[in-house]
């Protein structure tokens, strides 16, 4: 996963840094959108295995998810990596950085996942933000914004009016 990271931050620098900037900036946002992309891929996936004929989209659909869900992990690795060179006060490259981050997060990871319950938990919160974060940037492909409020009232105020 290290290598796919440094891989991954050496061809799409910008990508990878939106997507981690969604996910840590906004954790709740990306979870929801997880967590929804989750609950309902999951349960289409099932529901065209059953008829023969979509079988090739079900195996399709899976790929994207599980391409989505290591995507979000490298770009959540690629943010722990550069939080963790910038306490320790060191400059590394961008795929250098990626490549530590992503191995510090699925060692911890792998070792958070040897606890019974919690560890599942965790592991589950963790790949739910990962694949939110991805869905809310199109794999890094534009930013996320949030909706500005004032902009929402303002237009709830004239709907009143």
């Amino acid at each position: 996963m290290a290598g796919l990271a440094c891989l991954a931050a050496r061809l799409a620098p910008r990508s990878m840094h939106r997507t981690a900037g969604a996910a840590t900036g906004f954790p709740l946002v990306s979870a929801a959108l997880g967590a929804l992309a989750l609950i309902t891929a999951l349960p289409l996936v099932a529901s065209m295995i059953f008829t023969v004929v979509l079988i090739p989209v079900a195996g399709i659909v899976l790929l994207g998810l599980g391409a989505s869900a290591v995507y979000g992990l490298l770009a959540l690795g690629r943010g722990l990596g550069t939080r963790v060179l910038g306490r320790l006060e060191r400059t590394w490259s961008t795929p250098a950085a990626a490549a530590l981050g992503t191995g510090l997060l699925v060692a911890a990871l792998q070792l958070i996942a040897l606890l019974p319950v919690v560890g599942v938990a965790i592991t589950g919160i963790v790949l739910t933000v990962s694949v939110g974060a991805v869905f809310l940037t199109g794999f890094g492909l534009r930013p996320y914004t949030p909706p500005d409020e004032e902009a929402d009232e303002g237009t709830a105020r004239e709907a009143r009016s």
